[in-house]
């Protein structure tokens, strides 16, 4: 029997890939990136990612150029980074570039109120701090939640979270008059709205297409569902799922430039950002203004895409592989480091 070595196996998972048509977008060799948690691809500096460390970091965003090199950081000031999970690309009214960043994790599911900070996109890309746009203070209609996903939709930028359980993932959204109205007192703690139940579990980032489509991933895999207005019986119809390549702890996902492949990234230092194709049936639609109506959906939305047209033997036996991964890094996280405290 020949063994299989380390090294072995990573290059056989990496010819594995490049098969399967996933690329290394980037490595990310910052030092001070060790818990990537969120991503989003820049809508103001081309070929530039944005992303920010889980708990325990500073309120702040690097910005990460092709090479990988972070180019810039962001401070964001008057803010505390309690858990920060999400990142999600967005406009103001005027149609200038800004991100929502979402300290929404809650591990004990005890904290009365999570928040979404906003924040300007820099024109230039050097290091600043700059104030929030707004805080948006947020609060679940049935007692506090944990989460990792904040998705923004881009035809009507309004907010949205995923919350992260087992089985069940339920959609909220942040109600319109907090954001984009961003109406009322600063202060108020708005109740978000429960839109609809997802059937997938242990939801760690999503995005939206721009046709309004809403894509979720967990540690192993993408689900792609209608978009939130075409919710029926309580629930978002799934139209696919997508076995995703195996990484340390996938948490981060971003929709590339044009909406022609996926972007996602795990936490731990010197990570890479893998670059997955989008589906056919994904490709970029033209962006709205306004909600479509909910009458007929688009062929594309509606129809299924097959596991034949995403070359789909090789990404299951990716999946299978990134299962694995999941289990042994669970096991050795458990062993070696104390579960982090959920902030009160």
């Amino acid at each position: 029997m020949i063994p299989v070595t380390a090294s072995g196996f990573a290059v056989a998972l990496s010819a594995l890939l490049a098969v399967s048509g996933v690329t290394v977008d980037r490595t990310m060799n910052d030092p001070r990136i060790t818990e990537a948690s969120g991503l989003a691809a820049s809508t103001r500096h081309p070929g530039v990612l944005w992303t920010h460390n889980d708990s325990g970091d500073v309120a702040r965003l690097f910005a990460l150029g092709p090479s990988g090199a972070t180019v810039a950081t962001l401070r964001i000031s008057g803010v505390q980074a309690t858990d920060w999970e999400a990142l999600a690309p967005t406009r103001d009214a005027s149609g200038r570039s800004l991100l929502a960043i979402g300290d929404i994790g809650d591990n004990g599911a005890n904290r009365p109120e999570v928040h979404v900070v906003i924040g300007r996109e820099p024109t230039a890309l050097v290091n600043s701090t700059a104030a929030p746009v707004r805080v948006l203070r947020l609060r679940y209609p049935g007692g506090a939640v944990d989460a990792e996903t904040l998705v923004a939709d881009p035809r009507t930028r309004r907010l949205y979270i995923v919350s992260k359980k087992l089985l069940e993932a339920d959609l909220y959204a942040v109600p319109a008059a907090a954001w984009p109205g961003a109406g009322g007192d600063p202060d108020t703690v708005w109740t978000l709205e429960h839109v609809a139940g997802l059937g997938f579990g242990l939801a760690t980032d999503g995005a939206f297409l721009p046709d309004g489509r809403l894509l979720v991933r967990n540690y192993n895999e993408m689900a792609m569902f209608v978009p939130p207005e075409r919710v029926s019986g309580g629930r978002l119809k799934r139209l696919d799922t997508v076995a995703l390549p195996a990484q340390r702890q996938g948490e981060a996902l971003a929709v590339g430039p044009g909406a022609r492949w996926l972007l996602i990234t795990s936490e731990g230092a010197g990570q890479q950002v893998l670059r997955v194709p989008l589906p056919t049936a994904s490709a970029s639609a033209p962006v709205t203004t306004a909600p479509p109506t909910a009458a007929k959906p688009t062929a594309a939305a509606a129809e299924p895409v097959s596991a034949e047209r995403k070359g789909g033997p090789l990404l299951l036996i990716a999946g299978i592989l990134s299962s694995l991964a999941l289990l042994l890094g669970l096991v050795v996280t458990a062993l070696k480091r104390p579960r982090r405290r959920s902030p009160g």
